[in-house]
């Protein structure tokens, strides 16, 4: 062999086709390793298409047909591969925000109580909180949290406490301790003017809104209905109320909108935490449906017994998803229920249960891209999982999702404090959790 053949660089042996074929058939380990030969190896290396196939024989297709946070405009197959890793191993980076002491914004002047935020709601990657006087929006970026946009209170609506937000597209709710409720749109420059729409008996406890409808369940335990009827304004009329009193909280209200059939039907879903005689706890449903402003259909869930697993002590969290009920129970158990709603009637039939928790789950919540994010009590323990099949699963009786614990870490800085979890969001890689305490947990698992 010639002292030529000897020295010649081994990286030039191949040609970049020939070096793109060989790359997509090695690991990730591999992959990486040849990284670091030369940098045309590295440009090859990072080639999407090569990260691509590692995708899709390391998780599956499936996966990536029911992850809704994969645009057409995502292209990094390296970094969705990175992601993905870490979710399964639970590798992530732990930031914590202290909100009320960020430097954008200046809280010192007013007296502790009046400082302290009330509510707090995540909604696309943005906080939102409250105190008495004034709505506050979020920023999470670069590590980052900043205070973008801040709107005051009307004059008469100033230290009245807020007990819950919801948002609609642009359109921000708020609901206040005296039964008013505040509306603002979400523009590109912030918030629009802050003004009362509507005004309540009874104050509300938990408000939802969708396809211009707003429901709201009050603390006498009546459930009222509200529909938009200006397209240009926002106006609500009343379309009916009715008492809920038998319900036990917590109470999820979910509304869909139903073009399955001749007519437009709007279906208000109240899930419940339910007692049932010699069995234990369970989820009850009451459903409603909406035409043309009128309410047709008013009707209790059915289930059977037999088909249904029973908790010993009630629901601490509910949360509903398309027709997926998510109820949190304090014995350390997480419970999935599908709701199956037909001409007829409606059905509850019993999912899955979910076990992993040490300590009692406070709230969880499911997303649409197959993971809940479960949280112990004082945030002493947080969880998440992955449902495999979640868009794929036909059968549901038995309901069979193939669960897998993919993060378990005990939070030790929350465990003497007596804390509440307040809201949780899935936006991208990162999970940010809220807390009654004014901080701000993130997670970061492309980091």
């Amino acid at each position: 062999m010639s002292l030529r053949a000897k020295t010649k660089n081994p990286a030039n042996i191949f040609s970049h086709e020939t070096l793109l074929h060989i790359f997509e058939s090695l690991s990730s380990r591999d992959i990486v390793a040849l990284e670091r030969v030369s940098k045309s190896w590295k440009s090859i290396a990072q080639n999407s298409s090569v990260w691509h196939n590692l995708f899709l024989s390391e998780f599956g297709k499936n996966r990536i047909r029911r992850r809704a946070r994969i645009s057409k405009a995502r292209k990094n197959w390296k970094n969705e591969f990175k992601s993905e890793s870490n979710w399964n191993s639970g590798n992530c980076k732990k930031e914590v925000f202290s909100l009320s002491k960020n430097q954008n914004i200046c809280l010192t002047k007013e007296p502790a109580d009046e400082a302290k935020f009330k509510v707090a709601l995540l909604h696309e990657g943005r906080v939102y909180t409250c105190n008495t006087k004034m709505l506050y929006e979020w920023s999470f970026n670069e590590n980052k949290m900043t205070c973008l946009n801040t709107i005051s209170f009307p004059e008469e609506y100033k230290s009245n406490s807020p007990i819950t937000m919801c948002v609609d597209g642009d359109n921000f709710y708020i609901a206040l301790e005296t039964g008013a409720v505040l509306h603002t749109k979400l523009t590109q420059n912030g918030f629009s003017d802050l003004n009362s729409i509507l005004h309540i008996d009874s104050p509300l406890k938990s408000l939802s809104v969708r396809h211009n409808l707003l429901c709201g369940l009050t603390k006498d335990k009546s459930l009222c209905m509200f529909k938009n009827k200006s397209l240009s304004s926002i106006s609500f009329q009343l379309l009916g109320k009715f008492s809920v009193s038998g319900v036990k909280d917590p109470i999820s209200i979910h509304i869909e909108l139903d073009l399955s059939r001749s007519r437009k039907i709007l279906i208000v879903q109240l899930a419940y935490s339910e007692y049932v005689i010699a069995h234990g706890w369970t989820i009850g449903l009451q459903e409603f449906w909406i035409t043309d402003s009128t309410i047709v259909k008013n009707r209790v869930g059915q289930r059977q017994v037999s088909d249904i697993v029973f908790s010993s002590q009630p629901a601490s969290g509910v949360y509903q998803q398309g027709p997926y009920v998510l109820s949190s129970h304090a014995d350390n158990t997480l419970m999935l229920h599908y709701i199956s709603s037909g001409l007829d009637s409606s059905r509850i039939q019993w999912g899955i249960q979910l076990r992993g928790h040490v300590c009692g789950v406070e709230k969880s919540k499911l997303f649409e891209c197959g993971k809940i994010i479960s949280v112990s009590r004082n945030c002493t323990e947080i969880c998440l999982w992955d449902l495999q099949n979640f868009r794929e699963a036909e059968e549901f009786r038995p309901f069979m999702i193939e669960s897998k614990l993919i993060f378990s870490r005990y939070i030790q800085d929350y465990e003497q404090s007596k804390t509440h979890v307040q809201d949780i969001e899935l936006f991208d890689d990162t999970v940010m959790i809220t807390l009654s305490d004014g901080n701000v947990m993130a997670f970061l698992f492309y980091a």
